[in-house]
């Protein structure tokens, strides 16, 4: 009988120490949607912005996104272009120049995006870094002593 009672113990904390209250979920999924909503209307300017920079090579000079086919995304994923190796980089904009051609909208809207989704996604890891950091450093209950 006390085998069974512990059994029954350890799985009730677990379940109270992995899951979140549900009014604490929502507070911490409107926080995340607070921050990317945020950090979208943060970058909004950059939609009224030509390309700059390294935009010439990137786009304009850069052949390797001119097609979505298999041939282009072997050389993306295979080969150097203006010195660099930016395989993830040049499939968006291949990705971005297949919907919107050479439009500097379309490629800032889903440069924004990303940026907003990580955004999102460093806070949830934080939130979650956060919860095992507190579960670890969680003393003992003094029920739970060698001596009860």
């Amino acid at each position: 009988m006390g085998n069974r009672a512990r059994g029954q113990i350890k799985i009730q904390n677990r379940n109270n120490k992995d899951s979140l209250r549900k009014p604490s979920r929502r507070i911490i999924g409107a926080c995340g949607i607070t921050i990317f909503l945020i950090t979208i209307m943060i970058y909004t300017p950059a939609l009224k912005n030509s390309f700059v920079w390294d935009d010439n090579e990137y786009v304009y000079q850069n052949s390797y996104i001119h097609s979505l086919n298999i041939h282009a995304l072997s050389l993306i994923f295979a080969a150097f272009h203006a010195g660099n190796w930016h395989p993830l980089t040049w499939l968006s904009h291949a990705t971005d120049y297949a919907i919107w051609g050479i439009n500097p909208f379309g490629h800032h809207l889903t440069s924004i995006i990303l940026h907003g989704m990580n955004t999102f996604l460093v806070f949830l890891l934080v939130i979650q870094l956060m919860l095992k950091g507190q579960t670890m450093n969680k003393a003992p209950s003094p029920s739970s002593g060698p001596c009860s």
